[in-house]
Order: C-alpha cells, then sequence, then structure tokens
C-alpha cells in the first residue's frame, strides 16, 4: 500500500517476473524426477497469491486494516502447520499443497542458481549472434513429443560434443 516505487520500476519487474517463472519453469521439465507432473504458470500464481495474503490487505477488501492484518496472521499460522485447509473459501488448493509446491521448487537447481537476467535490448543483441538448432529430446517416452529451439554459437557437433562432456563425464 505504501510501496510507490513498486508502480514506477513496473517495466523492471514485469521484465524479472517473466524471467525467473521461465528459468523455474524450466528447471523443473531438467529434473531427475519424471514421475510427477510438471510446474504450470499457475501452480507458480497460487505461490505468489499465498505470498500476497501473507503480507497484503486483498484487493477492494472492505476489511478495516486491523481486519486485514489479522487475516495475514491467521494465514501465516495456517501456513506454518501445514494445514489442509482451502487456502481460500471455494478454493481446492490447501496450505499443504503450496507448501509441497514450494519444497519442489527448494529443491532444485533453480533454487541454488544466481540467474543472469538482462535487459531486453542486451538479449536481443546476444540472440543476434546464436542461430538456431533444433535439439532432440532426451527420454522421449517420459515426455510427450516436443521440439525445442536452443539458440546456440557454433555448429550442431560443438553442441553435442558439449552435451556429451556436460551429462555423460
Amino acid at each position: 500500500m505504501f510501496d510507490m516505487g513498486t508502480l514506477i520500476r513496473a517495466q523492471d519487474y514485469m521484465l524479472m517476473r517473466t524471467h525467473e517463472r521461465n528459468f523455474c519453469l524450466t528447471y523443473d521439465c531438467v529434473d531427475d524426477d519424471y514421475e510427477s507432473e510438471l510446474l504450470k504458470e499457475c501452480d507458480l500464481d497460487l505461490i505468489a497469491t499465498m505470498g500476497g495474503l501473507l503480507t497484503s490487505r486483498p484487493l477492494n477488501s472492505c476489511l478495516s486494516h486491523k481486519s486485514s492484518l489479522q487475516k495475514c496472521v491467521e494465514h501465516a499460522k495456517l501456513w506454518l502447520a501445514n494445514s489442509d485447509q482451502p487456502i481460500e473459501p471455494n478454493s481446492r488448493t490447501t496450505y499443504a499443497s503450496l507448501r509441497e509446491l514450494l519444497n519442489r521448487i527448494m529443491a532444485s537447481e533453480y533454487f541454488t542458481t544466481t540467474p543472469e537476467i538482462r535487459a531486453p535490448g542486451d538479449l536481443a543483441e546476444v540472440v543476434g549472434n546464436y542461430k538456431l538448432f533444433r535439439a532432440p529430446m532426451l527420454h522421449r517416452s517420459a515426455l510427450p513429443p516436443t521440439c525445442l529451439h536452443f539458440p546456440v554459437e557454433g555448429s550442431s557437433a560443438e553442441l553435442e560434443q558439449e552435451v556429451n562432456l556436460q551429462f555423460y563425464g
């Protein structure tokens, strides 16, 4: 409510949000656990919603500031208790299920990797120096048929050699 800097830096926040979400979803795709369903944008939205419930007065709320703060404390207690109650009325999402999602993200390499976030102009310059290469999917039986395009420098033979060194020693 008092943080006007957020509005002033909205473009920067949107860029960072997009990068962070893409990094998180990408790291989830390369996890060794092929049994679980992949994270989706809506999972990240739920985690962000929970953050808002813990720290903010709901938008368009007719609650007093005191009542809003009490609701934040109530949400925090249920979060800490890993409750099976829904986070909001008429929601199928529980505090416990959100905790599982967050624990999954925190156990991934995404959580320990320092991202290199660049401005859009810098990205355009970098992408201009690369060419698209169609990379084969590993473990095709575990994933739906998909084709991923990665920007790579040099030839496909160089990339294949680099991938083999990284994954197979």
